[in-house]
């Protein structure tokens, strides 16, 4: 069924609404003790004071777990000149949070003299907290220079999610889900996370197991769009619900939590959840014997701690006690209620999938119009663009059969076609030879490569390698050997204090195991390397995956890793070894589109191509891709901070992938990128953000806008915080700024369009479903005109998650695909901006990898794939 409109899950302010305010109270965090704080922070950790940062962190965490109803936490609160903290829909006892904080203090300075603490805490008094009273009108918007939409009040997006909230938490407040009423509280969302959450309390269960309907209320601004919009996701959250549930360690896990007692004598009754993490905690030699373990499960960042010196009225639960038996702790019937997030890796598998089904989306959204009405109503359908697209046809691999005399003799066509043209595109991409390696250390996951890779080219069980193919005199030499202990966790030298360089001394250890093992290769190399997945390891740090990906490019190769267990082996083998052709910048065909209008049906072919062009795009077109690769010490490889720009080049007129990055001579193939980047060689990070758009703006005059039409492709989430001119505030049409400069017309960067493209990140763009009146919802793929230069590009759901959408089962896994915004910023004069937001979107399903369409157009997809090479071993610690 064809669908011309969406549906998508965003509300505007009724045209002519009155001015509604709403008071809320803010709470600075002193500056005074900031000061004073980073003074001891500095002569603990022997710095000074403006080279440290105070643990922050752990006192949000713990008021998020222990004060009710605070609407948001600023998370940078600890830095200086950051005047806000914490947002309340009323003021709360300066007593009570002082409690808190005289708790912090002693735990995170934990190794001061006695004496020096209690100067600190002499200086540091209750008066010093006052609350600030402020009015919200929540229709005060005005408009920026470029036409969106900003608020009248800096908080708007803070506070004004939570409007709306209060309004559906209330208790008289239904909405029917499968013949199930549900209310809903509301819960803290995240640190620093605006927005507004509302859980659907009491849970509902499955076959043993529970789960909440999650409503998340954000607003949000779109460019050159005069007015705000409301966004509404839905979603599932489920809870550990199974006796002797196994929690991995390496990360907190969030309990949600219910209680009639404030846990701090002077804090408000709540009907609200509280959030507060756990984790495991190594358990010393000593104690070992008496906890029969080494690990313990206690109240994470530093809360376990901090709770002991603060001796809560109410005493907060026992972590092991309610994992022990989850279902009684979530205590339906009394108080505190404690509620265990589930997340995948969690162990047993919990019985309800995520996600909704469209028709459900549908209902519960209707709902909530109905519930927000008549102030609010749904922002206008987008509508279809209609065009027509030539585009490059990607080959398909058929998944692999037990027996090949079961293959249909069209798939059998396809699979031989398919294999020839992989076959050839190697060749034309590498010339005469290529070695693939298999390092591997179960043997069955060694055949089964063999025999994966084989299939992939088409290459006969009987023969061996090194391989010539007949028809181009391509040669594969395929050759194993076992990993050994260079698949072993990564010893961290505990002596070293800093984990920084714990690491670093680990990764850098573990290259040279490489190197002593493992002969340089002279020729274009790929290794397959079995290793434990990362849950495996105790330590997230002890992964040698990183490690041997520095290791291996190091001595030349490049390197595509496969996990020791895996329930779908053969196929996920098939996909790694297509990865590695990524990897290679192996391309079938240069990506040529062409867009043009799509002819109405009652006009004849004739008639039509005598009143339009062909193709409304050049026949020639450079396809830049700019990615700043932003590692914080959580996800880097060695617990550094990494910021390195990188941009792809492509083009439609060469199978070539090049990529250019801070410290490189040039211009270099995707492979031979992904090696220098991984070995650190000639691979520059950068300081600060900012510094990212000289190195853009100089690639692109010098480089490439000299060779002809540029569609340049940016990721708003991605870069704007260095780039500022890609805020949505700030952009402008067919004008463009790098850096502090003025916006310069377009014509003056000869040839250049600018396509800014968004996702749901922090919920920016709004979830959609396709449904006619009276007719099931459904999800559709296209291009809709979402306002001016404004489009949203779809997918339907992929093929391995077929469903009925109108028949919500709990055990079924619901895949709802993203609504990716484009934003054509800048095209040149005569351009039709419609076109190229239509090549963005056919550029996601121009991969060799997948028959499913990427997340991002390819160029921008494989500059952040170059994310995972990134070592930088000589990067600064930033503070």
């Amino acid at each position: 069924m064809s669908y011309d409109q969406l549906r998508t899950l965003s509300f505007r302010l009724a045209e002519g609404q009155k001015s509604d305010f709403h008071s809320f109270y803010l709470l600075n965090f002193p500056e005074s003790w900031k000061h004073e704080l980073k003074k001891l922070q500095g002569e603990l950790k022997n710095r000074p004071p403006d080279k440290v940062n105070l643990p922050i962190t752990s006192l949000n965490k713990a008021m998020r777990a222990l004060v009710p109803d605070l609407i948001y936490i600023e998370k940078n609160s600890g830095k200086l000149e950051v005047q806000r903290w914490l947002y309340s829909s009323r003021a709360i006892d300066p007593t009570a949070l002082y409690l808190i904080i005289h708790a912090w203090v002693k735990t995170e300075f934990a190794k001061a003299s006695d004496s020096r603490l209690q100067q600190i805490l002499s200086q540091m008094r209750v008066e010093d907290l006052s609350w600030e009273q402020t009015t919200l009108d929540i229709t005060q918007w005005t408009t920026a220079p470029n036409g969106t939409a900003q608020p009248g009040n800096q908080d708007s997006f803070i506070l004004l999610p939570h409007v709306l909230a209060a309004k559906l938490s209330q208790d008289d407040v239904v909405i029917e889900f499968e013949s199930e009423p549900l209310r809903f509280r509301r819960a803290p969302l995240s640190i620093g996370s605006q927005g507004a959450e509302l859980v659907s309390w009491k849970p509902l269960e499955y076959k043993g197991c529970y789960w909440s309907v999650v409503i998340t209320f954000t607003i949000q601004t779109v460019p050159f769009q005069n007015f705000p919009v409301l966004h509404c996701d839905l979603s599932l959250r489920r809870w550990v619900s199974l006796q002797k549930s196994y929690i991995p360690g390496g990360k907190e896990t969030s309990v949600y939590l219910l209680t009639e007692v404030p846990w701090i004598d002077g804090l408000p009754y709540s009907n609200s959840f509280q959030v507060a993490p756990i984790g495991w905690k190594r358990v010393s030699a000593s104690k070992r014997q008496e906890a029969d373990c080494s690990k313990q499960l206690i109240w994470g960042s530093q809360l376990a701690t901090l709770l002991d010196k603060l001796n809560p009225q109410h005493r907060f639960p026992d972590p092991a006690k309610i994992l022990a038996d989850p279902v009684s702790a979530l205590n339906f019937s009394g108080s505190p209620s404690a509620a265990v997030t589930y997340r995948n890796d969690i162990k047993p598998e919990h019985r309800v999938n995520p996600g909704l089904n469209p028709g459900h989306r549908r209902l519960v959204a209707e709902q909530i119009a109905q519930l927000l009405g008549p102030q609010w109503e749904f922002v206008q359908a987008p509508e279809r663009v209609k065009f027509s697209c030539k585009a490059p046809k990607i080959p398909i691999l058929p998944k692999p059969t037990q027996d090949d005399s079961e293959i249909a003799e069209t798939k059998l066509e396809t699979l031989t076609k398919t294999q020839s043209l992989y076959r050839q595109a190697l060749k034309n991409t590498l010339g005469d030879r290529l070695t693939v390696e298999i390092w591997y250390q179960e043997e069955a996951t060694h055949n089964t490569l063999l025999q994966g890779i084989r299939y992939c080219l088409g290459i006969p069980d009987s023969v061996s390698f090194p391989y010539q193919f007949p028809e181009s005199g391509f040669v594969l030499n395929l050759c194993s050997q076992r990993l050994g202990s260079l698949g072993d966790r990564l010893e961290l030298d505990h002596q070293i204090k800093k984990q920084t360089e714990q690491l670093r001394k680990a990764i850098i250890k573990r290259g040279e195991e490489v190197g002593n093992k493992v002969s340089p290769a002279s020729e274009i190399t790929g290794a397959f390397i079995e290793i434990r997945p990362k849950d495996r390891f105790q330590n997230r740090n002890e992964d040698p995956k990183q490690a041997l990906r520095r290791g291996f490019a190091l001595v030349n190769r490049l390197t595509q890793f496969i996990s020791t267990e895996n329930p779908n082996l053969s196929q996920s083998v098939i996909t790694a070894f297509l990865d590695l052709l990524r990897q290679l910048g192996v391309q079938i065909e240069p990506l040529t589109v062409e867009i043009s209008i799509k002819k109405p049906k009652e006009q004849s072919r004739k008639e039509f191509t005598a009143h339009s062009k062909n193709n409304l795009i050049p026949e020639t077109i450079n396809y830049v891709g700019v990615w700043l690769i932003k590692h914080n010490s959580p996800t880097s490889a060695d617990s550094s901070i990494q910021r390195v720009p990188v941009m792809i080049h492509m083009a439609s007129n060469t199978n070539e992938i090049q990529v250019k990055a801070p410290g490189f001579d040039g211009w270099l193939l995707y492979r031979d990128a992904l090696q220098q980047i991984a070995r650190g060689e000639k691979v520059f990070g950068i300081a600060r953000l900012e510094q990212a758009v000289p190195f853009i703006e100089q690639t692109l005059k010098c480089d490439i806008l000299p060779l002809g039409d540029t569609l340049l492709l940016c990721h708003a989430q991605n870069l704007r915080s260095g780039w500022k001119w890609l805020q949505n505030g700030k952009i402008t049409q067919d004008m463009v700024a790098f850096g502090i400069q003025k916006p310069l017309p377009i014509q003056r960067f000869k040839g250049l369009r600018i396509v800014r493209l968004r996702d749901s990140q922090a919920h920016e763009t709004p979830e959609w479903f396709v449904a006619k009146e009276n007719q099931e919802a459904g999800f559709t793929k296209g291009l809709f005109v979402m306002g001016e230069r404004l489009f949203a590009s779809t997918y339907n759901t992929p093929k391995q998650f077929p469903f009925n959408r109108n028949v919500f089962k709990p055990s079924t896994y619901y895949w709802n695909p993203g609504l990716l915004e484009l934003t054509v910023a800048c095209i040149q004069p005569d351009d039709e901006a419609f076109a190229w937001a239509a090549l963005t979107h056919q550029l996601r399903h121009l991969a060799l990898q997948f028959d499913e369409p990427l997340k991002l157009p390819l160029p921008l997809h494989l500059a952040m794939k170059i994310e995972e090479y990134v070592t930088l071993i000589d990067v600064e610690d930033e503070e």
